[in-house]
């Protein structure tokens, strides 16, 4: 699944919490940088444990990837940030270090593209991800002492 946060409606009574690009920092989701939000309704756009979360917009912020290594409870991103979820969750941890090594990719974008709003998104769509076999995830032996041997 790809798809972008949500439009917040701001509510210090509430008790969902709605990150935003500020959250996405060095790799982790720093929870202390969101902020409530009055709840609508359960969505697939809730967070589950190892979804990525990349920024969408922004120049010096498109492209920063986090991976959400908790079990969150009520906790969403709004616009500004796309949810990366992986299909089979074995292999979202091999997603999510894929993307850490590989986010200067992300921020190889003209000014005038980062300026759209949401054009990350359409970015991550178009990526086609290999994974290795499940043995091969499974193994203590990195994949790279393996291929040189």
């Amino acid at each position: 699944m790809v798809c972008w946060g949500i439009t917040p409606k701001y509510n210090d009574e509430s008790d969902e919490l709605i990150l935003g690009q500020t959250c996405i920092r060095n790799n982790l989701v720093l929870l202390e940088n969101g902020r409530l939000h009055a709840p609508r309704k359960i969505t697939e756009k809730w967070l589950k444990k190892y979804d990525l979360l990349t920024n969408s917009t922004g120049v010096g912020s498109l492209g920063r990837t986090a991976q959400v290594w908790f079990d969150p409870s009520k906790l969403v991103v709004n616009s500004h940030v796309t949810i990366v979820r992986a299909a089979d969750p074995r292999r979202a941890l091999y997603m999510g270090f894929w993307a850490f090594e590989h986010s200067v990719i992300l921020n190889l974008f003209t000014p005038e593209v980062r300026a759209k709003r949401n054009c990350h998104a359409i970015t991550c769509r178009q990526f086609v991800l290999y994974f290795p076999a499940m043995q091969n995830l499974k193994s203590s032996t990195p994949l790279r002492s393996r291929q040189l041997s």
